[in-house]
C-alpha cells in the first residue's frame, strides 16, 4: 500500500543516490547545511525538490484494499547565471538519465513509479538561472 512518508523517502533518496552526489538543497535546512563547505565552491548546479501530489485513488472499497499516489516530484536545477545553456543540460541529462521512465524505485512497502519525464522553459532571479525538471510519479 502507497505511503506518503516512504513516497517522500524514496524519491529523495533515489534524487540522494544520483551518481557525483548533486548538492541538494533540502527543504528546511539551513544553507550551512546542505552547501558544500569547500570555500573555492564556484556556485556550480544544486537542485531543489517538491511533491506535488496530483490525486491519490483505492483500487477497491475492501479494507485492505491498495491506494495508488500519483502526482509530480519537482526538481528545480538552479545554475548561475551568464554561463550559457551547458551550464543546466548537463544537470538535466543526469536527472532524465537517473529517473527512469517506467523503472520502479522501491521504498519500504511503496513502489514508485516514474511515467514521465519533462522540463519546462527556464526562469531566471537576480542570482540564478533556474530549470523546473517535473517527474509525473505513480506509487502502489
Amino acid at each position: 500500500m502507497a505511503d506518503e512518508i516512504e513516497l517522500r523517502n524514496g524519491l529523495d533518496g533515489h534524487l540522494a543516490a544520483m551518481p557525483l552526489n548533486p548538492v541538494v538543497a533540502w527543504e528546511n535546512l539551513l544553507e550551512s547545511k546542505w552547501l558544500p563547505a569547500d570555500p573555492l565552491y564556484t556556485g556550480s548546479a544544486f537542485y531543489e525538490q517538491v511533491i506535488i501530489p496530483a490525486e491519490d485513488r483505492s483500487n477497491g472499497v475492501s479494507v485492505g484494499s491498495s491506494e495508488i499516489l500519483q502526482g509530480i516530484y519537482q526538481i528545480m536545477i538552479n545554475t548561475e547565471k551568464s554561463k550559457g545553456r551547458a551550464s543546466y543540460q548537463a544537470e538535466l541529462v543526469k536527472i532524465k538519465a537517473h529517473f527512469v521512465r517506467n523503472k520502479s524505485i522501491d521504498s519500504g512497502s511503496t513502489v514508485i513509479t516514474p511515467t514521465k519525464i519533462w522540463s519546462a522553459p527556464p526562469l531566471s532571479d537576480e542570482k540564478y538561472y533556474r530549470v523546473p525538471v517535473s517527474i509525473r510519479y505513480t506509487a502502489t
